[in-house]
């Protein structure tokens, strides 16, 4: 089946061994924490290892030490090695090993920016009395030791109810028996930085070893699973444990990463291919040695239940797009087939998962996975979802499937109440159907809900059962007033319900901002961009309860406010920690929009880093010219994680030319300019060319442009023009599932709902553009750049209500989107997706219709 989508060494052991028999059933858990220890004194290595330029530590006690790593700089010329001590004897020295470049969250994303690069990979010791450090290399050097310690209760053999007998034997592809997160750390202790990424679906599994010991007891699997987790949290600086899955030499089967193990988590195990990959480790080091029996069986009984779970033919191929990222042996961008169960070194430069592993993945393990549990079906739609996740926007479900045993086979559509919309019989092994979205009528059906389920008659194959969300072409997403449309388009834009579920916030963060006044408004959906956030309009004295309640739904425990006490009153601050579940809020507001804005700036500089400023007009005489050209800046600004900064006609604000002239530090000190370039939203009667050239002076002479046109639909549309191509030079995150291509259209002549829908567009990454509020002949220039994306356009969707973006220009739109590309009514019809359509009456076969 082809589809295109998008740590180290042996150390000593405690007094368990393998072959001794199971510790009798704990029930007290450890408390958990890593800690940092300097070594700073070191002393010549006895004998010859002086000679070879060996230094060493003094023995440290061990404590309640379990696992350690170091940080030394990242100096690859400098060695460093550990040994641990039990009662009395010495292990062997074992090397502290930089962590592998592959073993990384996907770069460009932020887990990858929060990575703290330079802490090697750990080794478990277990339970020790003391342990030694040594080094060799550039000479004396501070090294701190990263130590994870299990303290009091049962400490490394804490037992969870799962391991208190041996795994079951299950019918694969049944889900395995699995250690869950609150057996392996019942006083979560290792909680998740940041909510779980989903990725659309899996694809590819990859196999791992953890590069530690192979030599430890039935009690010690939870220990070290919960020892990686704070390790890969607290030292590497990752969201989680980076593995999905980990299976340890005694056959028991742990569930890593959060998010829910039956779900496209994404991890942090394979750098460029972790979207749609599915990875486990198995604890050990597999490099001179082979796994366990239990450990191979568990190992293919999870792969055959999650590879079956999703429709993947374990025999397969997929075609992916690598993200880059260290070592990484595909470049990025680099388009490759990859097998869909494979060894983390068939990406990666390293020797995971050891040769003796990686000759059973290359070797049977495919066999044995497709043959556990047959028959299957591999294909698509892939892997049972919510409608939220799975629209239908534009495109057709298509499937095109493959029953590993031929016989007839079933596929029914029903609507969110049950009742059969489309049905379709045949017979065979090879399905290939498309639903044209009509019903058995031939009607279109309205938009909603539809269960699609895919099965093979008097067969146990896993069912292929889908949920579609048909979404008309052009829609809107709006409230009675402007702070309900806020909320509306929030609920569109910020939607996962499989965080929810699991007791993770959709987001962490929300921006506030006021209903009354654009003056700082302005500058909120930058700054939204850069947390990922929607920005919520409140007014009067108190916090709206449309906004409460929306801030409750996305589970925000911080509030970004964004304006001062004379609109957004230090009540409204104390209901957001009294009535919410936000738990800080901080305030960006200056005595004037000009401070507020550069305040904000210099947030989004912290944070993103950008070389680039926005410069947009921030007050008119006539209110209705002061705004415009900013919302599509702060639209644009949410889209690229740039900072806008308000400037007036004839003259630069002074913070805005501070702003510009340094950069933000650590305390708020300056140390100069940042931008290396200067986009201008509005013409010159907006903006004159003399605040361009003094910004630019600010700027240390950085070069400017323009997004400049006759009236705002003009630069809304100079800008939607540039933010395709700035996509086209640098391709989107390989974990992106695109559709096809995306508009939020707000009203350029009213701006709270604008406010709302740049941060929309930013989380949709859809393309932001204003339209006149009556007709689309209003506003020719955004007309004429829906016309010419038309072929790729999918979806619409208008904020505001009728007065904003009225109805008549709603059916302009979709007008527009049907007359070309996905939405126009396709040749085929219910029934092979290359042949004729089937009557109801045809002979049953390999396509039939109802």
């Amino acid at each position: 089946m082809w589809t295109i989508r998008r740590l180290a060494a042996v150390a000593v052991t405690a007094l368990l061994t393998a072959g001794l028999p199971v510790i009798p059933a704990a029930g007290r858990p450890p408390t958990a924490d890593v800690r940092r220890i300097t070594v700073a004194h070191w002393r010549p290595a006895p004998g010859g290892l002086q000679a070879a330029g060996w230094l060493e530590s003094a023995p440290l006690t061990a404590g309640d030490i379990v696992m350690v790593g170091a940080d030394w700089g990242g100096d690859p010329d400098v060695e460093v090695q550990v040994r641990g001590r039990v009662q009395g004897g010495w292990g062997g020295w074992r090397p502290l090993r930089l962590p592998s470049d592959e073993h990384h969250p996907d770069p460009g994303t932020g887990e990858a920016a929060r990575e703290r690069p330079g802490p090697s990979e750990p080794v478990w010791l277990g339970r020790l009395d003391d342990l030694q450090l040594r080094l060799r290399g550039a000479g004396p050097r501070d090294v701190t030791l990263h130590a994870v310690e299990l303290a009091g209760g049962d400490g490394v053999h804490y037992l969870p109810p799962e391991l208190r007998s041996v795994p079951a034997a299950q019918a694969a592809p049944a889900q395995p028996q699995v250690v869950p997160r609150s057996s392996w750390d019942p006083r979560n202790q290792c909680r998740p930085q940041e909510p779980p990424s989903y990725a659309p679906d899996v694809r590819f599994a990859y196999v791992h070893h953890t590069a530690s010991t192979n030599s430890y007891g039935r009690s010690e699997g939870p220990a070290q699973v919960l020892s990686f987790c704070l390790y890969h949290v607290n030292t590497r600086g990752w969201d989680d444990l980076g593995y999905n899955a980990l299976v340890d030499r005694y056959g028991y089967v742990y569930e890593g990463r959060a998010g829910g193990l039956s779900e496209p988590v994404i991890g942090a195990h394979a750098a460029g291919f972790n979207g749609g990959s599915f990875g486990v480790a198995m604890i050990g080091n597999f490099e001179s040695s082979p796994p366990t029996a239990e450990g191979t069986q568990a190992l293919r009984g999870l792969l055959a239940w999650k590879l079956d779970h999703h429709h993947v033919d374990p025999h397969g191929t997929t075609t992916e797009i690598s993200g880059g990222g260290g070592t990484n042996k595909i470049a990025k961008d680099d388009v490759v087939t990859l097998p869909t169960i494979l060894g983390h070194r068939d990406t990666g430069t390293t020797a995971c998962p050891g040769g003796y592993l990686y000759q059973y993945v290359t070797g049977s393990l495919r066999q044995d996975v497709a043959a556990a549990g047959a028959p299957k079906l591999y294909g698509g739609p892939q892997a049972p979802r919510r409608a939220e996740e799975q629209p239908v926007i534009g495109e057709r479900p298509h499937w095109d499937v493959r029953a590993t045993r031929a016989g007839e086979w079933q596929l029914e559509i029903r609507d969110r109440g049950g009742q059969m919309v489309r049905s379709s019989n045949g017979a065979g092994d090879s399905i290939d159907l498309r639903w044209d979205l009509r019903d058995r009528r031939g009607q279109e059906v309205a938009p909603g809900t539809y269960q699609a389920t895919l099965r093979m008659l008097g067969q146990d194959a896993t069912p292929l059962a889908t949920a579609f969300h048909v979404t008309p072409a052009a829609e809107r997403r709006s409230g009675d007033e402007r702070i309900a449309t806020a909320v509306a388009l929030s609920r569109w834009a910020f939607d996962e319900p499989r965080r929810t579920e699991r007791g993770f916030p959709v987001t962490e963060t929300v921006v506030i901002a006021s209903s009354e006044v654009y003056a700082d408004a302005l500058v909120a959906s930058p700054l939204a961009g850069s947390f990922g956030s929607p920005v919520l309009l409140t007014g009067g004295a108190t916090l709206h309860p449309d906004a409460a309640e929306e801030i409750d739904r996305l589970g925000a425990t911080e509030a970004l406010i964004v304006g001062g006490e004379a609109r957004l009153t230090e009540q409204i601050e104390q209901d957001l920690q009294q009535r919410t579940t936000i738990e800080t809020t901080r305030r960006f507001a200056g005595p004037t929009r000009y401070d507020t804005a550069a305040r904000v700036a210099w947030e989004i500089v912290r944070r993103e880093g950008p070389d680039e400023a926005l410069l947009a007009l921030g007050d008119h005489p006539d209110p209705s010219r002061g705004f415009p050209d900013a919302l599509s800046a702060g639209a644009f600004g949410a889209t690229f994680d740039l900072p806008v900064l308000l400037v007036q006609r004839d003259q630069l604000p002074e913070p805005t030319r501070w702003a510009l002239a340094n950069r933000p530090s650590g305390g708020g000190s300056a140390s100069g300019p940042w931008a290396d370039r200067l986009t201008v939203f509005g013409g010159t009667a907006a903006v004159s060319p003399d605040v361009e050239m003094a910004a630019s002076h600010a700027a240390d002479g950085a070069p400017t442009g323009r997004f400049a046109g006759a009236t705002r639909y003009d630069t809304s549309r100079l800008a939607a023009q540039d933010q395709l191509r700035r996509w086209g030079e640098a391709p989107q995150d390989p974990q992106s599932y695109s559709k096809g291509l995306e508009t939020v259209l707000a009203t350029g002549q009213n701006w709270p709902d604008a406010l709302g829908a740049g941060a929309a567009a930013d989380q949709r990454g859809a393309v932001f553009l204003l339209v006149a509020p009556t007709t689309l002949v209003d506003s020719a220039p955004a007309r004429d750049w829906l016309q010419e994306h038309a072929a790729a356009l999918v979806h619409a969707v208008a904020a505001g209500g009728t007065k904003a973006v009225s109805d008549g220009v709603l059916r302009e739109v979709e007008a527009i989107l049907r007359s070309d590309g996905p939405n126009r009514d396709p040749p085929e019809t219910w029934g092979l997706a290359d042949g004729p359509f089937a009557l109801p009456s045809a002979p049953r076969g390999r396509a039939g219709g109802a």
